[in-house]
């Protein structure tokens, strides 16, 4: 008997209560639920306490239990139901029984462990035979842009002149916007596809273009004559019509990649592309910190015809350089 009792006091040692709960709507004699957790193996389990519970566990009903009626009894034991269910424990009833064995469940985790670890170790793969194309592509670019430089240099010192007679008013500005217009990569060498005078569900952009890791911009020709900045020193009226179409080009775009049809109709997929405006002619500092504050403030870079020169310049000057190295 002595033995009996030892293993009793070891068996509640290794007990410990997690939470318990009293429903309201009862005497608490007859509703008091306690949740216990297994020190040894972690296994939780519901045992009913107080007068109503028997030694062997299992709930009766007094005289008094029944006045309840039979919608309180039902929504008891669900009550106690869902709170036993925030412990992960499978309760059929409220008899202290034990919870279900999560062998089958644990099986199944580790099941998708091992797919999980196949899936990663497949997108390494992937990545390292990605960057090694990506480093392949990039070389035969450089080679095509290398045996391009005498090219460029012949095209440099053409729109070179056009500037010029611009300036002498010798040329009009439709032929600098002509001349981008089929040389774009002044615009920018690193493209991979040029899409001029490219059409939208409602615009027409003047270039749409995707670069080598897959982002898209638009470019937007403005005129070459325009100021940015009125003589009192206000925003001038072209320059704001400007950005508002380029704004409004930004809506539009987030319209057409938001739909599956519209977007491979127009084959435009970037929501946020960048947006370029080429615009006026040549900035003083004043005026290129007045520009350098609205793009930064609307995310738009703005740059004049001169600037295209002059970038693309030292694209093909650090092309050169490259070539020798």
């Amino acid at each position: 008997m002595e033995t009996g009792g030892d293993d009793k006091k070891s068996k509640k040692l290794d007990e410990t209560i997690l939470n318990e709960r009293i429903d309201a709507r009862g005497n608490p004699s007859r509703t008091h639920a306690q949740i216990y957790e297994t020190k040894s193996n972690g296994e939780k389990f519901i045992r009913l306490s107080r007068s109503n519970a028997t030694k062997s566990g299992k709930w009766y009903f007094s005289k008094d239990s029944f006045l309840l009626g039979v919608k309180d009894v039902i929504g008891l034991v669900k009550s106690f139901f869902r709170w036993a269910q925030k412990y992960n424990i499978d309760a059929k009833d409220l008899n202290g029984i034990r919870s279900q064995p999560t062998e089958a469940l644990s099986e199944e985790l580790k099941v998708k462990e091992i797919e999980l670890e196949k899936a990663e170790q497949t997108i390494e793969k992937l990545k390292i035979e990605l960057s090694k194309r990506e480093d392949e592509f990039r070389k035969q670019r450089d080679n095509d842009f290398f045996q391009r430089i005498d090219e460029y240099k012949k095209q440099i010192e053409y729109f070179e002149t056009l500037i010029n007679d611009f300036e002498k008013n010798k040329k009009k500005e439709e032929d600098l916007q002509a001349f981008l217009e089929e040389h774009s990569w002044f615009l920018g060498l690193y493209y991979t596809d040029f899409k001029p005078q490219k059409w939208n569900s409602m615009d027409r952009y003047d270039f749409y273009l995707k670069r080598f890791d897959g982002s898209e911009e638009i470019i937007e020709l403005k005129r070459v004559d325009a100021e940015f900045v009125t003589k009192d020193g206000e925003i001038s009226s072209d320059f704001a019509k400007a950005l508002d179409q380029m704004l409004n080009y930004f809506d539009d775009v987030i319209d057409t990649a938001s739909s599956t049809r519209t977007s491979k109709k127009y084959g435009i997929h970037e929501f946020y592309p960048k947006g370029i405006l080429v615009f006026g002619f040549k900035t003083d500092e004043k005026t290129k910190s007045f520009v350098n504050k609205w793009s930064h403030a609307i995310r738009i870079e703005i740059i004049t015809y001169s600037q295209v020169l002059d970038k693309f310049k030292v694209t093909v000057s650090n092309l050169e350089k490259m070539k020798v190295v």
